[in-house]
């Protein structure tokens, strides 16, 4: 089946040196990455995952002209480090319409970061130019655990909140080792810790906190982004 769409009457041109970009001049919380097999056909062929692209784009009825289209990072960073990219046009990839340009950085962005684009381009030739953006925060990964104690030998159901799974492989750390006799996860933000019985320090009749408390104490939970599959069965 095929549908077409289309209008009449179209609306007037815009002024030639409206320029649509995306992200937005002065956005904030903007992702850091983008996995480019999530589009058809790949624009980043041999990539993982790389940063998350900056575009601009005029209305259809024109053609845009790119002179130049880098992206920076601007702050914490001083002086302003230039990012490697690749650049999408027209002219290079013909699956990027004449009126529009893209900008994928190979790597991801960082977090809480601000970026300086800065875009030299025309459209019948009027010149345009530059905006920034900014990155979304560092969010610290946290833990919620089933039950605030369990016996020795016992299981613990431990909820990671705030991991980015898509950022990749994490770590999962913890210590003592002697407390924990084996770590199942159950899901990519649930795991699931039955604690040791062999622990002479701590036996079960005695009154400081149960190995799981001090496991729990301990545990840390820490992401990577690191190539290839997860590591400590993540």
């Amino acid at each position: 089946m095929q549908v077409d769409f289309g209008a009449e009457n179209l609306p007037p041109r815009p002024p030639a040196a409206t320029l649509t970009v995306y992200p937005a001049h002065g956005q904030t919380g903007v992702p850091t990455d983008f996995d480019p097999a999530e589009e058809l056909p790949n624009p980043m062929t041999g990539h993982t995952l790389v940063g998350y692209p900056v575009s601009v784009q005029v209305d259809a009825r024109q053609a845009l002209a790119v002179k130049a289209f880098e992206l920076y990072e601007v702050a914490p960073y001083t002086p302003r480090r230039a990012l490697d990219t690749k650049l999408l046009t027209h002219a290079v990839d013909a699956e990027t319409p004449a009126h529009a340009a893209a900008l994928i950085p190979v790597s991801p962005l960082a977090l809480a970061t601000v970026y300086q684009v800065v875009f030299s381009g025309s459209v019948n030739g009027i010149s345009i130019s530059t905006w920034q953006f900014t990155t979304a925060p560092v969010s610290a990964v946290t833990m919620r655990f089933a039950s605030p104690a369990v016996a020795p030998g016992g299981v613990q159901q431990i909820t990671l909140d705030g991991l980015d799974t898509e950022k990749g492989p994490y770590c999962l750390c913890y210590a003592p080792a002697r407390l924990v006799k084996s770590l199942v996860h159950e899901s990519e933000t649930r795991i699931a810790i039955t604690t040791s019985t062999a622990n002479p320090e701590f036996p079960a009749r005695s009154a400081s906190p149960s190995p799981t408390a001090h496991a729990q104490s301990h545990l840390q939970a820490a992401r990577s982004r690191l190539a290839g599959g997860k590591t400590d069965s993540a």
